[in-house]
């Protein structure tokens, strides 16, 4: 292999890396999702959507569902969006505040701006799939 071969090579991984190994994977996933659960329990408005819930369980999910949606592994297990939010009767507004979590928690652990971009776009079209009022 020549030097020539082996740098497109190495620039033809980079330009396909995934979000989830650009950012470090499962580990750095697990922490965007543990600063964004404290961040909606700290919410008055958010909270009460989680007070009865697992949250071992609900972080462990939803590490999973952001790393698939990312471009890790399929590892996410969970219900289906629609059928997980049934009955709690999440506004637009709710939805968005959840979304503005998200996005000031990837802004503080330094992913760039196009990214979180990116991932606010994989996000936001699961409103019609989550806001039932």
């Amino acid at each position: 292999m020549t030097l020539i071969t082996l740098n497109i090579s190495i620039f033809f991984k980079i330009m396909t890396q995934t979000l989830f190994e650009k950012y470090g994977g499962k580990k750095t996933v697990g922490q965007i999702v543990i600063n964004f659960y404290q961040k909606l329990m700290a919410d008055e408005n958010l909270k009460k959507f989680f007070t009865n819930s697992d949250m071992k369980v609900l972080i462990s999910h939803q590490t999973n569902f952001i790393s698939q949606a990312l471009g890790g592994p399929k590892e996410y297990t969970g219900l289906d969006m629609k059928t997980a939010h049934q009955g709690m009767k999440i506004s637009q507004e709710d939805f968005n505040g959840v979304a503005g979590h998200l996005k000031k928690t990837l802004e503080e652990l330094n992913v760039e701006s196009q990214d979180v971009d990116t991932i606010i776009g994989v996000v936001a079209p699961l409103s019609e799939h989550i806001v039932s009022k």
